[in-house]
């Protein structure tokens, strides 16, 4: 990947149908959507004034808009009208003189009745060959709901800002602003900085080792992470209750709503990922709750709440993305479990989607399996969770 790349831009495609009910295969002109830009000025090159927007399809007529960096007051850009159907778009952003610094590209399928999420990327147009990393989301998808703890996602810890390998001398190194180290509380659920401020940025991350994992997937939300349940309810909810419960862990529901510290001690079947579990996240779409220590896990397999977890602690906040690839992470440790490729998303967008629960794999013990080589083995689990 280019050193150069700039991943300043975030687009998010909201499409608004109407119209009557033709196929996407050929669809009538009278069928049209919105188009929504959003832009992270914020991270935008200094140089960078100007955004324009064009979607072009044979035999429709060309659709543009633009957005002034330096004097906009919101940071949307919209194209209305669109005939539902296969356009290519092309983002480029200029400078002051009407040049093209930055740009990217891409055939995107304006659905009736759909929302697309599209992360588009801009490479500098100039010293090197450029290119574009883009997702699409057709509809409505789930995301997944994940646990994240020190080992993971923590000040002073590895990191790769390019979406390459990890090294023992980092590439980079997470600081305390980056992760909210600075702000840790028992309910803190701001974005992390780092994730705020470079959605669209495809980085790799780490995912601790064989018994001091950084990544855990709930696979039981209790009825006492809704207040007027006993708190110590650890009946494992269904269908709208559960989604109750998870919106109130992230805040979603409010500050108020975050279940108190004596109602996140031993959450049942909380299954910490190795390998092969983080190997069933590829292409995934993630929302984990971060925190500033590390998560206790207790083998309990014989007693109805087998493999749980202490959820007590202070927390650093939230975070999106998508897994893109599961790599094994050399040069470390005997028991270092592989490194994770992920693009940062907006997790914005998902406060009022519906979070799903990720089947994983559960270890036999502390210890086995040794599970650290991607894509995973299934050899020594106590259950491959399916």
């Amino acid at each position: 990947m280019n050193k150069s790349l700039l991943p300043f831009l975030f687009v998010a495609l909201i499409v608004f149908g109407c119209g009557n009910d033709g196929q996407i295969a050929s669809p009538a002109k009278d069928t049209t959507g919105a188009v929504v830009l959003r832009i992270d000025r914020e991270n935008a090159p200094a140089s960078v004034v100007l955004v324009e927007a064009t979607l072009t399809r044979s035999g429709f007529e060309t659709i543009s808009s633009s957005m002034d960096l330096v004097g906009a007051s919101a940071a949307e850009l919209s194209l209305n009208n669109i005939p539902v159907g296969v356009w290519h778009l092309t983002v480029d952003a200029k400078n002051d003189s009407g040049e093209v610094e930055y740009s990217g590209e891409a055939d995107i399928t304006i659905r009736e009745n759909m929302i697309t999420d599209v992360h588009l990327v801009l490479y500098p147009v100039s010293g090197g060959t450029g290119g574009i990393y883009l997702y699409v989301t057709w509809g409505v998808e789930q995301a997944v709901f994940l646990i994240i703890d020190e080992d993971g996602l923590d000040n002073g810890l590895h990191y790769n800002n390019a979406g390459g390998s990890i090294t023992p001398d980092g590439p980079q190194f997470f600081s305390a602003s980056d992760v909210n180290d600075d702000m840790a509380s028992e309910t803190q659920r701001n974005t992390l900085h780092y994730f705020r401020s470079n959605i669209g940025r495809t980085i790799t991350i780490m995912a601790g080792q064989t018994g001091d994992e950084g990544w855990f997937a709930p696979n039981c939300i209790p009825a006492k992470w809704i207040s007027n349940n006993m708190d110590d309810d650890n009946t494992c909810l269904t269908g709208v209750e559960r989604q109750v419960a998870i919106r109130n862990y992230f805040g979603f529901n409010g500050i108020n709503a975050i279940p108190s510290q004596e109602r996140l001690d031993k959450i049942p079947d909380v299954r910490p990922l190795r390998a092969l579990g983080l190997n069933r996240l590829i292409g995934r779409i993630v929302c984990a709750v971060v925190y500033d220590s590390d998560i206790s896990i207790n083998y309990d397999h014989d007693t109805p709440l087998g493999v749980n977890g202490n959820l007590q602690g202070e927390t650093l906040g939230i975070v999106a993305f998508r897994v893109n690839q599961v790599r094994t992470l050399d040069d470390f440790s005997s028991s270092t479990l592989p490194e994770v490729q992920i693009t940062i998303l907006d997790d914005s967008l998902y406060v009022n989607s519906t979070l799903t629960l990720l089947s994983a794999p559960i270890p036999m013990s502390s210890s086995v399996p040794n599970d650290r080589y991607a894509p995973g083995s299934p050899d020594g689990y106590y259950s491959l969770g399916y």
